[in-house]
């Protein structure tokens, strides 16, 4: 295959936006004609992320490849100020070098049949079809602001429990750092909040260290929004990244 030219800044953005900080560390990078796509789910089940329709900027690229450590990846894109690189991609690696070529790398792909973040879809079930029905259960939503989530990454660092419980009680949320016996510290939103108020309230409890982290990888622009509901997991949207946190069980 030829040399392409890729768009570092996007590339870069979402392999961090997948990785976040180590919570997933492989996933199939998807691009077709230029735009690019990613679909993960940890181990666990807990925690997904979905990137769609990202410019990668040569439409000439289209491959599948298997990303076995992001961690490493994510180092060497961050090393270079390039705003494109140059990529080549053959059967078993990729090639990306800097403009001037004086540094380069040789990145050995994985087997995407091995790779274990993939989410599973039933017959004739496409990864965007999973996307969809994940985004119809939320009842309701709210701005995140790039404030509220300093504060809250303030205070869940200051937890010992990192169960983070987010209650609707019919008119607000409050996002709640620390278990029962614990100090607690809360975050109440109560404007802004999109969807049917005056309902019967509900409360989820949700991985707040997973959480933190999205906090700690999401961008000042544009604005993030969360999603949440009684049957629903927590979705959090920015730009053209959905992650989703499957709730805990009541402890």
């Amino acid at each position: 295959m030829a040399w392409l030219k890729i768009n570092k800044k996007n590339m870069y953005l979402i392999l961090k936006h997948c990785h976040l900080n180590g919570s997933l560390d492989e996933c199939i990078l998807k691009i077709k004609k230029g735009i690019a796509q990613i679909s993960a789910i940890d181990t666990t089940n807990t925690l997904a992320v979905f990137i769609r329709k990202v410019s990668l900027g040569d439409k000439n690229a289209t491959a599948n490849l298997g990303i076995g450590n992001l961690e490493i990846l994510l180092k060497y894109l961050n090393t270079i100020k390039d705003k494109k690189l140059k990529a080549k991609i053959d059967d078993s690696s990729i090639t990306l070098n800097r403009a001037d070529q004086r540094r380069s790398m040789k990145y050995i792909l994985s087997d995407t049949s091995l790779i274990a973040t993939t989410v599973e879809t039933e017959k004739k079930q496409t990864e965007d079809d999973v996307l969809k029905t994940l985004l119809d259960l939320p009842t309701h939503k709210f701005p995140l602001t790039s404030q509220f989530a300093k504060d809250y990454l303030s205070f869940v660092g200051i937890t010992k429990i990192k169960t983070t419980q987010i209650v609707f009680n019919g008119h607000a949320v409050s996002v709640i750092c620390g278990a029962e016996t614990d100090h607690k510290f809360t975050l109440t939103v109560d404007e802004d909040i999109k969807g049917k108020k005056g309902k019967k309230g509900f409360k989820i409890n949700i991985n707040g260290e997973f959480l933190a982290r999205i906090f700690n990888t999401i961008e000042e622009a544009p604005e993030a929004v969360a999603m949440i509901g009684a049957d629903s997991p927590l979705v959090i949207e920015q730009g053209n990244t959905t992650w989703v946190l499957t709730p805990m069980e009541d402890e």
